[in-house]
């Protein structure tokens, strides 16, 4: 059971859920309540998937993680190929069947975003930056995914946009932080090189900086608290931009906390501004 646990990520797959209710409440402010049932079943579907997607990405990534990450369930062990395989099959199953109960646009996204993801796995992931968008549309796609459950996604795309460039960011790092694993792929830092790669990163994370005050201003949607909470998130954030040049796996757990602050910030600022009220 441990071993499940570390296979599907619990802070990433928790991340991704708060993304749907935190989109969802956006959407419709103190109205949330209408769309109780709607809400409840989409954060169960983006939390299974990107476990799901988490299971799946170890299993054809397991050469690799003998190398850069040998203490993750498969390649210690902990768990078989074979059954992460069947977990990840039956968990996107649950995902997907649970979407068929919000509606038609859920279903679809869901399927939509399954097919991306197995696309991903099997090309786009030895394909440099390609797969390292791929991956930061797919998370976009959560909040996005929060705001059709209650019937108004256009008011979401911002919260996706901003999560996508901070996401491309973090991938980038990733890719530096698995060079010397990454025997069979192509990633952008062997293209570009590591410093260059660095660099890019670190403009794409500055621009999702640059694009954090949006939601209040111009947009109007968040009330005022969100400025302080979002500059706690924007500094953290920046402070990884100097360490990943040194540290990259320090540097992308940074930017995952400097997330989950945004995320609060999200939050406190959709409750307190009564969006949809």
């Amino acid at each position: 059971m441990k071993a499940i646990f570390e296979l599907i990520r619990p802070l990433t797959s928790l991340m991704a859920g708060l993304a749907v209710l935190i989109s969802a409440l956006v959407a419709v402010g103190l109205n949330i309540t209408s769309y109780f049932i709607n809400i409840v079943l989409a954060f169960f579907v983006v939390f299974l998937f990107t476990a799901s997607g988490n299971a799946l990405n170890d299993y054809f990534d397991i050469e690799i993680d003998k190398i850069s990450h040998p203490e993750r369930p498969l390649p210690s062990g902990k768990i078989t190929r074979s059954n992460a395989l069947i977990f990840s099959i039956v968990t996107f199953g649950i995902a997907i069947f649970i979407s068929l109960f919000i509606n038609s646009i859920c279903f679809f996204i869901a399927v939509f975003a399954l097919v991306l993801q197995l696309c991903y796995e099997k090309f786009f992931k030895k394909k440099g930056i390609f797969g390292n968008i791929t991956i930061s549309f797919l998370t976009a796609l959560a909040f996005f995914f929060g705001g059709a459950a209650v019937n108004h996604a256009d008011v979401t795309i911002v919260l996706g946009l901003l999560a996508f460039f901070s996401i491309l960011g973090r991938e980038i790092i990733k890719d530096i932080e698995d060079m010397k694993g990454d025997i069979d792929r192509i990633n952008l830092p062997k293209v570009i090189g590591k410093k260059n790669a660095s660099i890019l990163a670190s403009l794409l994370l500055i621009f999702a900086i640059l694009l954090s005050p949006l939601p209040y201003y111009p947009m109007k949607i968040f009330d005022k608290i969100y400025i302080p909470i979002v500059v706690v998130a924007d500094i953290v954030i920046a402070s990884s931009i100097y360490v990943q040049f040194k540290n990259p796996y320090r540097a992308r757990r940074i930017i995952k906390f400097g997330m989950l602050i945004a995320l609060i910030a999200f939050l406190v600022g959709g409750i307190i501004g009564g969006i949809g009220s």
